[in-house]
């Protein structure tokens, strides 16, 4: 599948910023970390964006598509070009841009470090046993407790 995109591209010793053109051929079973593996293999190895897992754990891959955010890793690349259409992909709008797609977390980190936990541990019968978390309090936080910290929602 011939696949057409444009990469915002950012220089942080410059300033420059570039909107570029890239045209790859990848399987329809590509992901858009798979199509930007492509494009900085065959094309630009200057590419800088930042993966880990490859499985949509880690989080490293966030990015943002047509001004969404996205998972690289989870965003399959016929989803977002189908027919023709020419995806912009651009590094995440919410932290400072190191180089091209990749963020500098150290602002979302620290916030994330300065949070009390929701669910602090009972010091005073951690000798006694396992310390249970009520069901009910659980579901409180049950879509949150499945963050992988990201930073694309922030």
């Amino acid at each position: 599948m011939k696949v057409e995109l444009k990469i915002w591209r950012y220089d942080a010793s410059t300033g420059e910023r570039a909107l570029r053109p890239y045209e790859v051929d990848v399987s329809e079973e590509a992901t858009l970390l798979d199509t930007l593996d492509v494009v900085k293999d065959r094309l630009d190895g200057t590419l800088a964006y930042r993966k880990s897992c490859r499985m949509m754990i880690c989080g490293s891959c966030g990015m943002r598509v047509d001004g969404g955010a996205v998972l690289a890793s989870k965003t399959g690349i016929a989803d977002i070009a189908p027919d023709g259409h020419v995806p912009v992909v651009s590094a995440m709008g919410n932290l400072p841009i190191l180089k091209d797609l990749v963020v500098d977390m150290d602002p979302f980190w620290q916030k994330m470090r300065s949070i009390q936990p929701y669910l602090e541990p009972r010091l005073d019968r951690a000798t006694e046993g396992e310390n249970i978390v009520p069901q009910e309090r659980m579901d409180v936080i049950h879509k949150e407790s499945l963050c992988i910290n990201c930073g694309c929602c922030v």
